[in-house]
């Protein structure tokens, strides 16, 4: 690296600007120099550069030569540039969103899978940031496209171990990545994932058999409910932002966590038009094993809570009847593991139909254990709260209660095309293929659990 030496003239400040243009050129030439890419300076260029080089020194200096030498740096620069250096703002901007949410056939495959919800590749929260730390432009450009930081995530990796010297540590929430993303996405809508499971959980909970086992168990997850209320309270800040809403639990203490928060209106949001933007609502108990079981644990939190999503209308949550339609995008809801008030549940969807809104297009209801499951009534008004139904996938769900269904008679859904139906006793398909009629029904899946179980079991003998 060439060293500055300032020679005492009259003028200091032009000697040293006259000295660090020397320097730019000569490292331009440097590079240069190693530089084969079609878009280099060529063999004329160079060949004007050496005897310039050697006879403008820091002591030295002709005005004309420096201004010459200038526009020789201009030219040369622009040939070192790389073409995506030369987009406009705009389609740099578009690019960088592309490859932050492009995915492929088989990520998407992924991201719409059964056993995954997510509302964006995991990607798309790394690839903004990577983006920003190439060079000041880029930066600029990334920081300044809000909708590359509308992946907010938070998960088990933001749970921190504190230890103020007490010997007894104690876990919190690390959300300084989460604030940044809030902050940058600046007004766009967001999508949001709170990814509350453990790769470790080993659900000891549950005994050899595969019956649940009553009683505390020795396992401490470490996304404790408290996390999911601190989670929800900072983003109900920006309700009226929200596209997606995904909550994935493998334990049911966070999960009544976010649904209580959900269903109470709290004072500081209450803006009227509510979650306006939102059009998914996922929630999902990570447990396959808790619909094989007849009764629910653990049994003090087994009471539904009432008025469902009331928070997210943007009105008083005793007041469903009276509620203005503040859901007009909502076409997806989906329930797995996750049980309700249904009665007010059926009151909840059947709000999100009329006027502008299309009501609810996809409805997904699995894995409840068969005391928490809706009765024929409230199951019924469920499926008439939603006469658009595109989609309806029932996995060991769906109504409870022999001796109603005799008394109802099946529930129209005219554009029903898709229908996903899993059980575990013919009893109980019976009983909810009586209940529904869909004459455009074009995809039907039926699967028999109790039957499949049968059959690993018999391969494993």
């Amino acid at each position: 690296m060439i060293g500055l030496s300032i020679s005492r003239r009259e003028s200091t400040t032009f000697d040293l600007t006259c000295h660090i243009c020397l320097l730019c050129l000569r490292s331009v030439y440097d590079k240069a120099s190693m530089n084969t890419a079609p878009w280099g300076p060529t063999a004329r260029d160079k060949k004007k550069w050496t005897p310039a080089l050697q006879i403008l020194t820091p002591r030295t200096f002709d005005f004309v030569s420096l201004m010459r030498f200038a526009r020789t740096v201009n030219r040369v620069s622009a040939r070192l540039a790389a073409p995506i250096h030369t987009l406009p703002r705009e389609i740099l901007a578009y690019v960088f969103e592309l490859v932050t949410f492009a995915v492929s056939p088989d990520e998407l495959s992924f991201l719409r899978g059964s056993q995954q919800k997510l509302p964006f590749h995991p990607n798309s929260v790394t690839v903004p940031t990577k983006l920003c730390a190439v060079n000041r432009h880029w930066r600029y450009v990334g920081l300044t496209t809000p909708r590359l930081w509308s992946s907010i995530v938070v998960s088990i990796n933001d749970v921190i171990i504190c230890d103020y010297g007490s010997g007894h540590p104690d876990s919190g929430l690390d959300l300084e990545s989460f604030a940044c993303f809030l902050s940058r996405s600046r007004n766009s809508p967001i999508d949001i994932l709170i990814d509350g499971r453990d790769p470790e959980c080993d659900f000891s909970d549950l005994c050899d058999d595969g019956d649940l086992a009553e009683g505390p168990s020795a396992y401490d997850h470490p996304f404790r409910p408290e996390f999911m209320k601190q989670t929800l309270d900072i983003l109900f800040h920006h309700l009226s932002r929200w596209r997606s809403l995904v909550i994935l639990t493998d334990t049911w203490a966070p999960m009544h966590a976010a649904i209580y928060r959900l269903s109470t209106r709290a004072g500081f949001h209450c803006a009227t038009g509510g979650a306006s933007c939102l059009e998914t609502l996922t929630l999902m108990h990570c447990n396959e094993y808790i619909s094989q079981s007849d009764i629910f644990l653990p049994r003090e939190l087994k009471e539904p809570i009432s008025t469902p999503f009331a928070a997210l209308l943007g009105h008083p949550y005793d007041s469903f009847s009276a509620a203005p339609r503040s859901l007009p995008r909502l076409q997806s809801v989906s329930l797995l593991g996750v049980h309700v008030n249904w009665a007010d549940f059926s009151s909840f969807v059947s709000g999100t139909h009329g006027g502008l809104s299309g009501g609810i297009h996809i409805l997904e209801l699995a894995y409840h254990c068969y005391e928490v499951r809706p009765s024929v009534v409230d199951f019924c008004k469920i499926l008439e709260g939603c006469p658009d139904l595109r989609s309806l996938s029932l996995k060991l769900s769906g109504p409870q209660g022999v001796e109603e269904v005799s008394e109802r008679r099946s529930v129209p859904l005219p554009l029903l095309e898709s229908l996903h139906l899993q059980y575990d006793s013919v009893e109980n398909a019976a009983r909810t293929l009586s209940l529904i009629r869909c004459p455009k029904l074009q995809s039907f899946v039926v699967e028999d659990i109790a039957q499949a179980d049968r059959l690993i079991m018999e391969a494993s003998c």
